[in-house]
């Protein structure tokens, strides 16, 4: 199997223009409030469902 070295493979930096950009930086803000909720109600969910029907 080929060997991909990760340093090599990932960008290390960012444009100016993509870093002052207010709608950009909204969308990346927004995906990571909505990450954060997804991998959270995958875990609050089913300790709700048991809590539940255990109570």
């Amino acid at each position: 199997m080929e060997f991909i070295d990760p340093k090599a493979a990932t960008a290390t930096g960012v444009s100016a223009a993509f870093s002052e950009d207010a709608e950009i930086q909204l969308w990346l803000k927004l995906g990571r409030m909505a990450f954060f909720f997804c991998i959270w109600s995958a875990m609050v969910i089913p300790i709700a469902l048991i809590y539940s029907f255990r109570f």
